[in-house]
C-alpha cells in the first residue's frame, strides 16, 4: 500500500462522491473501517472501493469491510 491508497475523511468523501458527515455515519454505524492515527481517521482505496462493491452486488445496505484498529 502507497500513500495514495491512503485517504482522509475529505478525501473518502471525494471518492465516494458522498459528503464528510456520510462518511462519519458509516463509520458509526459500521459499514466502513478506518483506523484513527493520531487522532485523524485515515481510510484505504481498498476499503471504500469493496464498500461501493459490496452495495452494487446486494443491492441492499453495505456490509462492514477492512478492519478497524481501536484508537
Amino acid at each position: 500500500m502507497d500513500n495514495s491508497d491512503v485517504m482522509t475523511v475529505k478525501d473518502a468523501a471525494a471518492f465516494l462522491q458522498v459528503t464528510t458527515r456520510t462518511i462519519f455515519k458509516l463509520l458509526k454505524d459500521r459499514q466502513l473501517r478506518a483506523a484513527k492515527i493520531g487522532g485523524i481517521w485515515r481510510f484505504s482505496r481498498r476499503n471504500l472501493s469493496e464498500l461501493i462493491e459490496n452495495s452494487v452486488n446486494t443491492n441492499q445496505r453495505p456490509r462492514p469491510v477492512g478492519r478497524r484498529v481501536a484508537r
